[in-house]
Parts: C-alpha cells; sequence; structure tokens
C-alpha cells in the first residue's frame, strides 16, 4: 500500500493524529531540516515591517485569538 492510499483510507481525526505525530517528530530534529531560501528574506522583512497596530504580549494575543475563535464556531 502506498502513503497516498493509507492516509486516504484514514478518518479525519486519524489524519490529525497522524500530521501531529508527523510534525512532532520533524520538530524533534528541526536543526536537519533546512529551510527554503525564501524563509530567511520573509522573516527580515516581517521583523522590519511588523503589523500595525497594538503590539500584545503573548496572553493578550492567546486570549484574542481564542475569542474570536469562540465567536466563529458554528452553533450546533
Amino acid at each position: 500500500m502506498t502513503v497516498e492510499a493509507l492516509v486516504g483510507s484514514l478518518s479525519q481525526s486519524e489524519k490529525l493524529l497522524a500530521m501531529e505525530l508527523i510534525w512532532r517528530d520533524l520538530s524533534n530534529n528541526a536543526a536537519d531540516l533546512p529551510s527554503p531560501d525564501w524563509h530567511d528574506a520573509v522573516v527580515h522583512q516581517r521583523l522590519d515591517n511588523p503589523m500595525p497596530g497594538e503590539v500584545l504580549n503573548l496572553q493578550d494575543a492567546f486570549r484574542e485569538i481564542q475569542g474570536w475563535r469562540n465567536a466563529n464556531k458554528p452553533s450546533p
């Protein structure tokens, strides 16, 4: 069975779990993953030109994102 066929046979929750496991594995060896050539330029551009508006600390940013997610949840 090919990887593509295996992934196609998984349920949505199994696919999400597989993505999480793959991401965790890749993250454990992040130094072995080369960044694409464009990545450094994009990071520097974003650091040099942050989005306008209020700068939030991490906790406030998480609260804002959670509020947005809760407001946009489909009703059951």
